[in-house]
């Protein structure tokens, strides 16, 4: 598909992982090679927390302890 890679144990791996791919199947996305459906989907998704409020000062916000 007009895709073309290098066949080195170096170059040619699974863009997430790293597993070599010479010699075994693969899955061409996006440019990218992955060595099973696993990887071509990518990490999962964590939720993220909210960023701790601060004021500009560095300490809590104001009317939130201390003084």
């Amino acid at each position: 598909r007009g895709q073309h890679w290098h066949p080195l144990p170096g170059c040619f791996r699974c863009a997430p992982c790293g597993r070599p791919l010479l010699g075994r199947p693969f899955l061409p996305r996006g440019g990218q090679i992955f060595c099973s459906p696993r990887c071509a989907q990518g990490p999962p998704e964590t939720p993220r927390a909210p960023p701790a409020r601060r004021s500009w000062g560095g300490g809590p916000p104001a009317g939130e302890g201390g003084e």
